[in-house]
């Protein structure tokens, strides 16, 4: 009461960059937290001078065929993208487009829809644990050596400190990174009980990471 999760929207600044997030629509509840990348935008430009450009969701075809190096795929519920969005959404990958995946709410069907895709895409064995040494999550300033929980993923995770993510790794780059843990759901700011995931500040640190190396690296 009397406080705000919402940060200041930046005011004029020269971007030291810019990166268009593309988003991918489904069938399905594709965009269950409208305000999370408006407040990840305020936050890079607030705190990095990043420009952060957030597209209309959009479709695994229409991605392949965009300009974009960055998207994400979220949700809540089962899905199914049909053969020619999952072949197109490979060839986008391997242009050279980083996806990154996450369960909103830490939500067990979409989990499952997700892994069942990249299984069918990658094979079952490609998706591996994403290493704390990853240049992800060692970006140079920028390092993320542990992160918090939400009370509810603490139940099931234990007294785990560190990012509980996992990559597909096409080209010797970790081309696809999914996280079952809530990240779009903590990027709002707001404390839930319901949400199985990190914290609001940790899944901020995740995804500035994982934006600025698939953009190009630091700062």
């Amino acid at each position: 009461r009397g406080t705000s999760h919402w940060p200041d929207e930046p005011g004029r600044f020269s971007p030291r960059r810019t990166i268009e997030l593309a988003r991918i629509s489904f069938d399905g509840n594709h965009d269950p937290e409208p305000l999370a990348y408006q407040r990840f935008a305020h936050l890079m430009g607030d705190e990095h001078r990043v420009r952060v450009d957030i597209t209309d969701p959009m479709s695994a075809t229409e991605l392949a065929e965009s300009d974009a190096e960055f998207a994400t795929l979220t949700g809540t519920g089962s899905f199914e993208l049909s053969d020619e969005e999952a072949e197109a959404l490979d060839r986008w990958v391997s242009d050279g487009g980083t996806l990154l995946i996450d369960a909103a709410g830490g939500d067990e069907e979409f989990a499952e829809s997700a892994e069942q895709l990249l299984a069918g895409i990658y094979g079952r064995r490609a998706i591996r644990r994403l290493s704390p040494s990853s240049e992800v999550l060692q970006l140079q300033g920028l390092e993320i050596d542990t992160v918090s929980y939400r009370r509810r993923a603490k139940v099931r995770l234990g007294d785990m400190d560190r990012p509980n993510l996992r990559a597909v790794t096409v080209d010797d780059r970790p081309a696809v990174i999914f996280s079952r843990e809530d990240i779009t759901g903590g990027l709002v700011g707001t404390p839930s009980y319901t949400i199985d995931g990190y914290s609001s500040d940790s899944a901020w640190r995740i995804m500035r990471n994982i934006a600025l190396w698939a953009t190009g690296g630091s700062i």
